[in-house]
């Protein structure tokens, strides 16, 4: 398509738009892969958050929901739209780190927390 375009060859100045919406387009479609893997990550600092705290405070669960609640209120929507999350959001959004930091306690059974 180069040639209906006006491009000569890849190291044409007209050729950079073009390579300019192929990145774009590519970066767009990646955008819910990596706010995917960021918001695992953040999940993953969550909970060894809670992990490092257990036996220095007394309930670190609730203390974590706590902070939650309150940080999120003003940063983050109570309940975004799916799409929305996955294109634009990337932490999980409050209602999931709430419920997630009140509710981990491996050392309630004989599980220990993970490394």
């Amino acid at each position: 398509m180069g040639a209906q375009w006006g491009i000569r060859d890849l190291q044409d100045w007209a050729s950079l738009p073009v390579l300019l919406f192929v990145i774009t387009l590519l970066a767009f479609l990646a955008t819910p892969v990596f706010n995917g893997v960021s918001r695992h990550f953040e999940h993953e600092a969550d909970r060894y958050g809670l992990e490092v705290i257990h036996g220095i405070v007394d309930n670190p669960n609730q203390v974590a929901a706590h902070y939650f609640q309150k940080s999120g209120e003003k940063i983050y929507p109570i309940r975004p739209q799916r799409i929305r999350q996955n294109l634009v959001l990337r932490p999980p959004h409050r209602p999931e780190r709430v419920h997630f930091v009140a509710t981990y306690n491996p050392w309630s059974s004989a599980r220990s927390p993970s490394t």
